[in-house]
């Protein structure tokens, strides 16, 4: 996990060293503009609650369900989701995953109560298995609750997201 996290951080520096110029002299499709390959990493890919991160990871959304804690006031969402390791290293949903939910357009808090999710998401995944795990966030109101996921220093810009109307 290291190795990769050490990978993802050096390549990321040589992309923020470029100077964006990858024809160098080479004309592509004349009469048109070149397409950097930046301009690809950056493009952003929605899906609907089930999908791949990255080529990596598969992410599906379940269910969810409004829940109360004893340790945090207030109504709480707690969303289901199924983490697939499609990579070729051992990894643990919480490492590589950035979940994430919205209500009204803004970022809502997500909390760790380990009562109500479990810790499925901090187990190890070895490649080609699957894992139930939850997600817990701070409701802001009573609108609807965009999840999204997305690869933890992802370049691809894919996400997969689902919408939760609260009852």
């Amino acid at each position: 996990m290291k190795k990769i996290f050490v990978m993802l951080i050096l390549s990321t520096a040589l992309v923020g060293c470029s100077n964006g110029n990858t024809n160098q002299g080479t004309t592509i499709n004349q009469g048109t503009e070149p397409v950097e390959e930046i301009d690809i990493i950056e493009e952003e890919t929605v899906m609907s609650e089930e999908g791949v991160l990255g080529g990596k990871y598969k992410v599906k959304f379940g269910t969810a369900e409004k829940v109360t804690s004893e340790y945090v006031e207030g109504d709480l969402l707690l969303v289901n989701y199924t983490f697939t390791n499609n990579s070729e290293e051992t990894v643990a949903a919480d490492m590589v995953l950035m979940i994430d939910a919205y209500q009204d357009g803004i970022e809502i808090d997500q909390v760790f109560d380990v009562t109500l999710t479990g810790d499925n998401a901090n187990k190890n995944i070895k490649p080609g298995n699957s894992l139930e795990c939850k997600a817990l966030f701070i409701l802001s109101s009573t609108s609807d609750v965009e999840v999204d996921a997305t690869e933890f220093l992802g370049m691809d810009g894919s996400m997969v997201t689902k919408i939760y109307t609260l009852q």
